[in-house]
């Protein structure tokens, strides 16, 4: 019942990848709960490039799946999407390059089911969040003094990511000498 009355899957994202955050945080903002199911076993296969029994048999474009993320931040984060896609990743999407689609269908459905912004979420977990100090009362940058630049990650294809001296973002006067 609860997958009617939510919508189930976004129509406009594709493959997979950002339907987790989508389908828990529209769970949690609108009106349902995640339960557990005791003696359920949920499993993933994490993939191996060195074992050809979990190699990828489809292709999978990376940049579908940071759409679906774009979408699902755009969706629900509220006045905290800014920041998410203010990482390097999200560029193409944040500078418009790269459309995510049509948001009707979101505003359509919190605007039925009354659903609460990501802030009533950050509340509803406030003894991780808050009080767990998950969420810092200041940040700041690093700031290199001869360029004024600041020490910023830059996401490759494959992990360790780089790092860089890059603009500051955030306030004006930029980062901290």
């Amino acid at each position: 019942r609860w997958w009617e009355e939510s919508e189930g899957y976004d129509e406009h994202m594709v493959a997979w990848g950002g339907e987790n955050i989508d389908q828990s945080l529209r769970a949690w903002l609108c009106g349902g709960r995640i339960e557990i199911a005791e003696g359920a076993f949920v499993a993933h296969m994490w993939r191996d490039s060195n074992n050809p029994k979990t190699q990828l048999k489809y292709p999978m474009p990376s940049e579908a799946v940071m759409r679906n993320k774009a979408r699902a931040s755009m969706a629900w984060l509220s006045e905290f999407q800014n920041k998410t896609l203010s990482f390097p990743e999200y560029d193409q999407f944040h500078s418009g390059d790269n459309k995510i689609g049509d948001m009707s269908n979101f505003d359509r459905l919190r605007k039925r089911r009354n659903c609460a912004p990501f802030s009533a979420y950050i509340q509803r977990f406030s003894y991780i969040y808050i009080n767990g100090g998950l969420i810092p009362e200041e940040i700041f940058q690093l700031q290199e003094e001869r360029s004024g630049l600041c020490l910023e990650r830059s996401p490759r294809s494959s992990v360790p990511h780089d790092v860089v001296l890059a603009p500051c973002a955030g306030l004006q006067q930029g980062g901290v000498p």
